[in-house]
């Protein structure tokens, strides 16, 4: 195919390739993958419930130390300001 060949002079199985099929939709295959295995799947309900737990109170602790982190930065940058710009506020 001459990509310098005018667009109407080209056909559209030309342009689209052979992905193309008769009916004018694209082939589409979707093949499941296999499931991988995790930590979690020889684990009993209880032993679930308690990694999950552990889990949240984990994620919980580390959102506290990053709003602590960023309102740290806040106060930082505040005071910068404050001391770049004297006659502000």
């Amino acid at each position: 195919m001459d990509s310098h060949q005018s667009t109407s002079s080209r056909t559209l199985s030309d342009v689209i390739g052979n992905v193309q099929l008769l009916t004018g939709y694209r082939e589409q295959q979707w093949i499941p993958s296999e499931p991988k295995p995790t930590r979690f799947d020889e684990m009993l309900k209880d032993e679930f419930d308690d990694a999950m737990e552990d889990f949240d109170r984990r994620m919980a602790e580390a959102l506290a130390r990053s709003a602590e982190v960023l309102a740290d930065a806040q106060r930082t940058s505040d005071e910068m300001y404050g001391l770049m710009h004297p006659t502000a506020g």
